[in-house]
């Protein structure tokens, strides 16, 4: 399986389909506070149970980042975090996490020292993994444009939904996550030699 050469990648030439005939012709800035995305559960947290459950909004970290600070704020293995998906870093993200064997009251203190906002905490009785969640809702701010187009897009949008275009976020920074990907399938890559993070994108 040969290596994608990412400066010659299909997805930067390609010609995507458009909503409208018209362009809105705004301006997305450069910055978090132009595109926010909420998480939202697939279930409720019990309220009882032997995992923290925190739902915290951060600004400018990976999930990643983010749960690799609380860890070792608490003390903890990585594998003691759990989430439901990775979010984008240069955004505003709400999102949930659980901790094994923490109290809440710690849980949000440690996120609060990593550079998180707390918005609740409870408990819950399983640990959150990937795929935990209903769905996520963006929101993206433009600067400028033409409201009217703007307004007859998002009722198209409503209508028709919104393709799911992707490339390197999926492809990986090398282009090789495909094969690597193939490689850890077929054994080529023994699982305790990839730590969970890099499995999780390689499989993804």
């Amino acid at each position: 399986m040969n290596r994608i050469d990412l400066n010659k990648a299909p997805w930067r030439d390609f010609d995507y389909p458009r909503l409208m005939e018209n362009e809105l012709d705004g301006e997305w800035p450069a910055g978090s506070r132009y595109f926010s995305v909420e998480e939202l559960p697939l279930y409720p947290f019990a309220g009882d149970g032997e995992h923290a459950a925190l739902t915290v909004e951060k600004v400018d970290m990976t999930t990643r980042d983010l749960a690799v600070r609380v860890a070792d704020i608490l003390g903890v293995g990585g594998a003691a975090v759990g989430y439901a998906g990775m979010k984008d870093r240069d955004a505003v993200t709400v999102q949930s996490f659980t901790i094994t064997g923490v109290e809440e009251e710690a849980a949000a203190d440690a996120f609060t020292e990593a550079g998180a906002k707390v918005l609740s905490a409870t408990r819950h009785r399983n640990k959150l993994r990937l795929g935990h969640l209903a769905a996520n809702r963006f929101e993206v701010r433009l600067r400028g444009g033409d409201l009217k187009i703007a307004s007859d897009a998002l009722q198209e949008l409503t209508r028709l939904g919104l393709p799911n275009y992707f490339g390197p976020q999926r492809f990986g920074a090398k282009g090789d996550n495909a094969r690597e990907g193939y490689r850890f399938l077929v054994g080529e890559i023994r699982r305790k030699k990839v730590g969970r993070w890099k499995r999780d994108l390689i499989i993804s």
